[in-house]
């Protein structure tokens, strides 16, 4: 597993490097693409073998027995995440904003409420909307650079439209991984309000060190009301393999879910099958392991090697390994491991040694700190402040799920 080798992905329909110019004004001869949550990794070898394996065999035909790749599903859950999943509970969608828009479908009438604790995902409000439903928004209580829940504000808003919930977790953008009684306060929640709780757990597996990650399906008190939705593709670097898993426990809800499925004659692809089977194993795991190593190293890198005029102060710090901006120009900066913080308050845990910066990110940021670009930080909630230097603008912009 080599991190550091340099792919170009430029001219390949790459939306990450392709689209950026037309969409942002930034050349991908000059800027760095990362803006979308898309890495520049290879899958770990067991995902290439399983779609050479394809090719060699050479007929694509419908896909049959999906006893091994349910299977691999189980076993990651369990060896992970210390899940017990039954491989009967598990659905495969077209990706997880597809798995949203089921769920939403099978389980809300237009006209009905579905909450979000945001800032989140854009794609939720935006699926919600389509489908004819109000989104409800519950705004998270920014703590010094830390997302919160405030459930008292919450249950002031609620007035009885509201039938659905949607939790990101680990959050994205804040970057925080839910802690259990933060958790078990979202059951609660939805208890107390008669709520369906869909829970994307997308990131799950890109956790920083120090840090573990709790489904939600292990919080007392959710199962009758709980909807999981997990992938390969955050993990792996395949999304665009288009192939997620809902996993209900619940007979009534995953009936009501399947009956969706049937009607709407909804399969995954045989390429993404074969590839979550092969990821969803051994090698797999050893290579999110020296991923999340990796990441969590390039965080350090970044707080470290940014110019030292660059000082974000109360800057949200995630505990997952992503972190979302946009700076404009001369860099699209996006899915970063964490936001750097500001050198007076930056801990003792980040004072070794200042590591270089690779040439490819080295010479763009040279050249902002030439030009005096600073940034303007978003204001991701209330109290999170923002400071501008200069003409370049940092804000937050969107990812594919």
């Amino acid at each position: 597993m080599d991190f550091d080798e340099l792919i170009d992905r430029r001219n390949t329909h790459c939306n990450k490097w392709d689209d950026m110019e037309r969409l942002f004004g930034v050349s991908p001869d000059t800027g760095i693409a990362m803006w979308v949550a898309d890495m520049d990794f290879r899958p770990p070898a067991a995902v290439q073998n399983a779609l050479l394996k394809m090719l060699d065999h050479g007929v694509y035909g419908y896909f049959g027995n999906e006893t091994p790749y349910r299977e691999a599903i189980a076993w990651w859950m369990q060896a992970r995440h210390g899940w017990t999943v039954d491989t009967s509970d598990i659905f495969t969608t077209h990706g997880l904003v597809n798995a949203t828009g089921l769920a939403v479908t099978a389980y809300t009438q237009p006209g009905d409420g579905v909450v979000l604790f945001t800032p989140v995902y854009h794609a939720f409000a935006r699926t919600i909307r389509a489908a004819g439903r109000a989104v409800v928004e519950c705004p998270l209580v920014n703590n010094a650079g830390r997302y919160e829940f405030d459930f008292a504000a919450y249950d002031a808003q609620m007035t009885g439209a509201e039938k659905m919930v949607i939790l990101c977790s680990p959050h994205n953008p804040g970057g925080r991984v839910w802690t259990r009684e933060e958790l078990q306060g979202v059951a609660d929640f939805a208890r107390r309000h008669d709520l369906i709780l869909v829970s994307d757990e997308i990131h799950h597996d890109l956790v920083m060190p120090g840090h573990t990650h709790i489904p939600m399906t292990k919080i007392d008190g959710i199962a009758d009301r709980l909807v999981m939705m997990t992938a390969a593709t955050k993990t792996f670097n395949i999304a665009g393999a288009h192939i997620g898993n809902v996993i209900i426990s619940d007979p009534a809800l995953k009936k009501r879910f399947a009956d969706l499925m049937m009607g709407l004659g909804i399969s995954p692809n045989s390429f993404g099958l074969h590839m979550v089977t092969a990821a969803y194993s051994p090698e797999g795991a050893a290579w999110v392991d020296a991923l999340n190593l990796y990441l969590d190293g390039n965080r350090r890198l970044l707080e470290e090697g940014l110019p030292p005029a660059v000082c974000w102060r109360r800057a949200c710090r995630p505990f997952r390994v992503c972190k979302r901006w946009r700076w404009n120009p001369p860099i699209c900066l996006g899915w970063i491991s964490q936001a750097p913080a500001c050198p007076k308050t930056r801990s003792s845990a980040a004072s070794s040694p200042r590591p270089a910066l690779p040439p490819i990110m080295a010479r763009p940021l040279a050249r902002a700190a030439r030009r005096s670009c600073a940034l303007t930080l978003p204001r991701p909630a209330r109290g999170c402040r923002t400071r501008s230097i200069g003409s370049a603008r940092l804000s937050p912009t969107c990812s594919n799920q």
